[in-house]
């Protein structure tokens, strides 16, 4: 879906719960979802699609890092890792940016990278550990958000 066809509503919970964006509209039946937060604006970014563009991330950053060693590996590294229950192993790039933080790069763009969830790293069968996601951000999703936000 186009950028453009992108709609901030102004509309609450209830309303969108009763169904009445898509009458409202006049849009595909396709369901709705959450495809960006700006807390500090109190804006709800929604988008409509499973396939939308701000619902893929290929990066994100993990906080409050336990490697299950007690240490970290060597970073950067190469692994594969899951952001979602039961989600197939990921091939990503895991790299230090702070003091137990870490930017995952994933090959493919992963869908609904949700902060606040964990990303848990993988070598193999040997689960190498993992930390709680607290920012996505890729592409569309990425400039879009600064766009609206005002931020670089």
């Amino acid at each position: 879906m186009p950028e453009q066809d992108e709609q901030k509503l102004d509309a609450t919970l209830a309303e969108y719960f009763r169904g009445s964006l898509d009458s409202q509209r006049g849009r595909s039946e396709e369901p709705w979802y959450v495809g960006a937060k700006d807390a500090a604006r109190n804006v709800l970014v929604i988008v409509q699609g499973h396939d939308h563009p701000r619902l893929l991330s290929r990066t994100s950053e993990a906080i409050h890092l336990h490697w299950v060693s007690g240490g970290a590996p060597a970073l950067p590294i190469r692994c594969m890792a899951k952001t979602r229950y039961r989600q197939a192993d990921q091939s990503c790039r895991v790299s230090q940016t702070g003091h137990d933080r870490c930017r995952v790069e994933f090959d493919v763009p992963q869908r609904a990278v949700t902060p606040g969830q964990y990303a848990v790293f993988y070598d193999g069968e040997v689960c190498l550990g993992g930390g709680i996601i607290a920012a996505q951000a890729t592409g569309a999703a990425h400039a879009g958000l600064q766009a609206e936000t005002g931020q670089a």
